[in-house]
């Protein structure tokens, strides 16, 4: 016990070299296992005769602990430092992605910077805008205000005429209709405007002035009169001298006609005439 020694004294014996059993497990009464390198060396005498054999038991249980411990510590530094190589690893990984993302980063806010930077440019040429839109809308209103009195004087200048007025675009259709001319036929400014002339159902033959005011639009005449039998709007007859003129634009353009109507009494001249000179003048009161 704790080995069989036979086999390693025969050897020493037989003159071979000192005989080394390393780690062997011997158990204690305590129930522990205690190990032992155990040595079978000579004993030699005079001349070189062995005399016997000397067996020690060395017990190596502290120190085959500690190589047990440090090799555990050793496979656990190893562990640790594939667990820390890993973790150097997706250090550099997650580095690297930082990177990446403050670049992304750097970019977007570069990109940011220039869009900021269109923003205020397209803010200024908003602002100029605004401005050009606000001085436009001032000239607007201020030229609204003049066309309005323009216009107001227009009509109080159409309804203190004593004759009535009407304005006809080239499509002969109604653009002015003065009062006299609504106390003439009975039909309101508002229920005329935009309607054809010729299609008026009114107590004056207006088919009969369409040769007349198609020759002032034509430019084949500048002044055209004929006198004829109509019906005022309370029924009764009268004789209606009617003029026809141009309407000239700012560019000396034939942009219309120009109607002018009135009662005419005492007259001589045959009712139903045209062009210049085809009638006489009525007399007026």
């Amino acid at each position: 016990r704790p080995v069989e020694l036979r086999a390693p004294i025969e050897q020493v014996l037989a003159g071979e070299p000192p005989v080394l059993i390393p780690q062997v497990e011997y158990p204690f009464s305590d129930g522990e296992f205690h190990i032992f390198d155990v040595h079978v060396a000579p004993l030699a005498g005079e001349g070189g005769v062995p005399l016997g054999v000397s067996i020690s038991f060395a017990d190596v249980t502290p120190f085959h602990r500690l190589r047990n411990d440090l090799q555990e510590t050793n496979q656990e530094l190893e562990t640790a430092f594939e667990e820390l190589q890993s973790t150097n690893e997706e250090m550099e990984t997650t580095n690297e992605e930082l990177q990446s993302t403050i670049e992304e980063l750097e970019t977007t806010n570069e990109e940011l910077q220039s869009s900021n930077e269109e923003l205020e440019t397209m803010n200024e040429e908003l602002q100029s805008t605004n401005e050009e839109l606000e001085t436009i809308n001032n000239e607007l209103h201020r030229r609204t205000t003049e066309l309005n009195n323009v216009n107001a004087y227009m009509t109080s200048i159409l309804t203190s005429l004593r004759a009535g007025v009407v304005v006809l675009d080239r499509g002969l259709d109604i653009r002015v209709w003065n009062r006299k001319a609504e106390d003439l036929w009975g039909l309101r400014s508002g229920e005329v405007a935009g309607q054809a002339f010729q299609n008026l159902d009114i107590g004056l033959p207006v088919e009969r002035l369409k040769p007349a005011v198609r020759a002032c639009l034509d430019g084949r005449s500048d002044f055209e009169e004929m006198v004829l039998d109509a019906v005022n709007r309370r029924g009764r007859a009268i004789r209606c001298r009617v003029a026809v003129t141009p309407f000239l634009g700012d560019a000396r353009e034939i942009g219309g006609a120009v109607v002018v109507m009135e009662e005419w009494r005492d007259g001589n001249a045959a009712p139903g005439g045209g062009g210049n000179g085809g009638d006489r003048e009525p007399a007026r009161e």
